[in-house]
């Protein structure tokens, strides 16, 4: 398979993308259809009605029915769901609307005259600090359908303050909220929060998938824990989309210089969607734009879907999952925590024995992206704005590869072969000999003499940035520490926010007071450097903040700041992304060339994709004029919006190039869960990859409950390829653990090759030390060897499994077997025939010898733990 880089595919500019046939002469050529092969046998062949009629690798059929390649679906514009919605109507002169309730004793809303756009709204008093009556309505409603809630809201003198972001927890008790009932059970809610303090009439929203076995949804408004006066009005329930997908008018036609062209259009409704389908001899690239005939926002998803496979064929879940295809159902391995769900890789791979097909995303091309397989159709769904205030005007581009490996090892050649495809993607700067362990501020007093030991290969230091917002330095103490050691010094920035001092902390400021606030600063005349940065960040949010539907300024309380959530797309202005790179790396290099001292690397904190202020999406139109990918769409709002993930990763991107430019490379806690959106946006960038926490807490954290420490730890591993990925354990070194929870912690890290760091506490008794001294030798190994997909051997436990580090023709190579069942147990391990027959197997974290029998070889291993086999020969 040839490589790729990320330079190499194919561009298509849109008139190209979109062109009519070329002539008549070349459609009556194409009599039977159109052709794309790729140099390896894959084919796929069209009809001249935008369908793909079939599939072959190498000569054979892999597919079964025909179906179109594209397929476009509508957001919004469904009936609603809520009777009188804007209040209007009181036949009998009740007092109350309608088929709504007003419930309530001393603080039972009231019908009054005066709304946003029409006569009534609905008010509620609630002269002290409690829980008011109720606005609310029932509507049956069936489950697993896609809603959002909305109101326009009044607010006088509500206290307490929120902010206008909750994901810290402090919430607005100006509440609408949809109540989902099975019968009399409630089965979820979901709110929509208000402003507090003083607010003309604003746009409150909220997104939700009825579970199943909804039979209904009552919709509720009030004030919820706080005071104030209230009024409601324009309430909605609407569905988030159309109820099908449509294929509308589609064409083929053959491209000048190769390929073909697949138009899609939906007469009417101003929309069409078009991909050029090319070929390289490693694989069918479809270079897609959905355009839209109108100077709106327009919402919409596209489709894309290739005839593959069928019954008895194999879904990838992850590297060690895979199911059985069987019957009508759908097979998808989404991400669970966000309501806007995406794949958890991006790609997705079916395969039987014979072959492998996969649909992939290019790293570099973030996308909202969900794939999916049913009845024989490998899907990609892509969530996408189009606005003309974006870059992208009236369109919006994607670009998805087709794919053919072999079929014996399913998703893990699937993953080598992207890797080949996309090299520059996966690229190792750092010295395998120097990696090791990530620390931050470690206590080198109770390291004393044993820093080998440990394994330490990255040292995060405090150039300027600390992890709480303020200005320190404390970094370059260490700096010399670490280059006398030979270990890599990377500076830590957290460049997603702004953590603006809050001096009424743990009380949050009236939204006015807030901006008043940014507002003095921005106009301050400093007189020292900390006051052109206190200047600059200031003038930058209020300049690319990321703002809300309505126009205010994103942030959450966090700890003694309100963190501000900011664009990272560069403007013509002042911007965030400007104040972070002069304020943080560059003062980081600018601090340690005054020292003396090298410094390896950037450091960025909170790489999480779609978590905190990843998750939040940016209406201000100004800062969508220069970002860097095509928008997204709200299940809030059901508007488009951008995603502040993607300015994460066009920060990583552009930080990247900056940092391979001067020599470094850039270091990133990517610690976001595999169950959350985006958690894979930038990975390209990344050089070192982070995990804030030990493998099994990252897991077994709350915020994480859709995944588990081998799913979880496979993500990160697969990402980074054979780049260093290292926990940094807050739990090695205070105390908490003795010597044997220690070896078990470092075990389980071993087997996915990902380092184990330690955090900035040092109590470590001679037994612990002893336990990271015996296993940072095969860690070393491991690292120089590299990680590989394919693992060229088989368990005979499906409990104890498998993972391969190096290539066997090498001097030796290793597998790493773990039991993370209760009971001990023993493998017989097979080799591939690709592998060869071992000389020597040496288990390394017992130093024993084992005998081979031709290819296979028994390993004991006992509950909970990891060995290591070292293969020579």
């Amino acid at each position: 398979m040839r490589a790729l880089g990320a330079s190499s595919v194919v561009a298509v500019s849109t008139a190209a993308a979109l062109a009519l046939p070329l002539s008549a002469a070349q459609q009556a050529a194409a009599a039977d259809g159109f052709v794309v092969s790729t140099g390896d046998g894959l084919s796929l062949r069209f009809d001249h009605s935008g369908r793909t009629t079939s599939v072959l690798d190498q000569g054979r059929r892999v597919s079964g029915a025909a179906a179109p390649l594209l397929a476009l679906r509508r957001v919004g514009g469904g009936a609603e769901l809520l009777p009188n919605r804007g209040l209007e109507q009181d036949r009998d002169h009740d007092g109350v609307p309608d088929r709504w309730r007003l419930t309530g004793g001393d603080a039972r809303p009231v019908l009054v005259a005066g709304g946003h756009g029409g006569r009534r709204s609905v008010r509620v008093d609630l002269p002290r600090r409690g829980t008011s009556g109720t606005l609310r309505t029932t509507v049956a409603v069936t489950g697993g359908r896609y809603l959002r809630i909305g109101a326009l809201v009044r607010s006088a003198g509500v206290t307490p303050s929120a902010p206008t972001t909750s994901t810290s927890g402090v919430t607005s008790p100006v509440a609408v909220r949809a109540v989902m009932y099975d019968g009399r059970r409630v089965l979820a809610t979901r709110t929509a929060s208000g402003y507090t303090g003083d607010a003309g009439w604003h746009r409150v929203a909220a997104g939700f998938r009825t579970p199943a076995g909804t039979t209904s949804v009552q919709v509720v408004a009030g004030l919820v824990g706080g005071a104030g006066r209230v009024w409601f009005d324009d309430l909605s329930l609407v569905p988030t989309f159309a109820r099908s997908w449509s294929t509308g008018t589609a064409s083929t036609h053959a491209r000048d210089g190769g390929g073909v062209g697949v138009r899609t259009v939906l007469p009417g409704q101003g929309l069409a969607v078009a991909a050029a389908v090319t070929a390289t001899d490693g694989a069918v690239h479809v270079h897609g734009v959905v355009s839209a005939d109108s100077d709106h926002d327009v919402p919409v998803q596209v489709r894309v879907r290739v005839p593959v496979g069928g019954d008895g064929w194999w879904w990838g879940d992850t590297p060690r999952r895979e199911r059985r295809v069987a019957g009508s159902a759908t097979y998808s391995s989404l991400t669970r925590w966000n309501l806007q769900q995406a794949s958890r890789y991006p790609m997705a791979t079916v395969h039987d024995a014979r072959t492998a097909l996969t649909l992939a995303l290019p790293l570099d091309q973030p996308r909202l992206t969900r794939f999916s397989y049913h009845a024989g159709l490998l899907t990609a769904e892509l969530d996408l704005g189009i606005s003309p205030a974006s870059r992208f005007g009236r369109r919006a581009p994607f670009d998805l590869v087709l794919f053919r490996s072999g079929g014996a090892w399913g998703l893990r050649s699937a993953i080598g072969d992207y890797y080949r495809l996309f090299p520059a993607f996966f690229r190792r700067r750092s010295d395998p000999a120097r990696e090791g362990g990530w620390f931050g501020r470690a206590d080198l007093d109770a390291i004393g003499d044993h820093a080998a030991d440990f394994g330490l290969g990255l040292g995060m230091v405090a150039l300027g940035t600390g992890n709480d917002g303020g200005d320190t330095t404390w970094g370059t103490g260490y700096l010399p520490w670490d280059a006398e050691r030979g270990i890599y010094a990377t500076a830590y920035t957290h460049q997603w926010g702004y953590k603006h001092p809050n001096p009424d902390s743990p009380t949050v400021p009236a939204y006015g007071v807030e901006l008043a606030r940014l507002r003095a600063e921005a106009a301050v005349e400093p007189t020292d450097p900390a006051g052109v940065r206190g200047r600059d960040r200031a003038l930058a949010t209020l300049h690319t903040g990321a703002r809300d539907l309505n126009g205010r300024l994103l942030y959450e309380v966090y700890r003694g700041y309100l963190q501000h959530f900011e664009s990272l797309h560069p403007q013509d202005r002042l911007d965030w992304d400007e104040v972070s790179q002069t304020h943080q790396v560059q003062r980081a290099v600018d601090l340690a060339a005054a020292t003396g001292q090298p410094l390896a690397a950037i450091h960025l904190d909170s790489v999480s994709g779609m978590r905190r202020w990843g998750a939040a999406d940016d209406y201000d139109r100004g800062n969508w004029a220069q970002a860097a990918y095509p928008l997204t769409f709200s299940y809030d709002t059901g508007r488009v919006a951008d995603r502040l993930a993607f300015g994460v990763a066009g920060r990583v991107a552009r930080l990247s190039r900056w940092v391979h430019e001067h020599g470094m490379f850039l270091s990133a806690n990517f610690n976001g869960s595999d169950a959350r959106s985006a958690t894979w946006f930038g990975a390209q960038g990344i050089d070192w990859f982070g995990i804030e926490q030990g493998l099994a807490d990252k897991a077994a954290a709350s915020n994480d409950r859709y995944t588990d420490v081998d799913s979880f730890a496979l993500a990160k591993r697969v990402l980074a390829g054979t780049r260093p990925v290292s926990t940094i354990d807050a739990r090695m070194g205070d105390g908490s653990l003795d010597g044997a929870a220690i070896r078990r912690r470092l075990q389980q890290n071993l087997f996915y090759g990902i380092f184990p760091g330690i955090g900035k506490t040092g109590r470590w008794t001679d037994e612990q030390r002893t336990a990271f001294a015996a296993c940072t030798p095969l860690f070393d190994d491991l690292a120089v060897a590299g990680w590989r997909p394919v693992t060229l051997a088989r368990s005979s436990d499906p409990q104890v499994w498998l993972e391969r580090f190096g290539d066997p023709g090498s001097a030796r190579w290793f597998l790493t077997l773990r039991n993370e069942s209760g009971q001990d147990r023993v493998a017989t391990v097979t080799l591939d025939r690709s592998a060869g027959v071992p000389a020597s197997l040496v288990e390394r974290v017992t130093s024993s010898a084992l005998t081979p029998v031709g290819r296979t070889f028994t390993v004991p291993v006992p509950a909970g733990s990891t060995r290591l086999v070292q293969v020579s020969g």
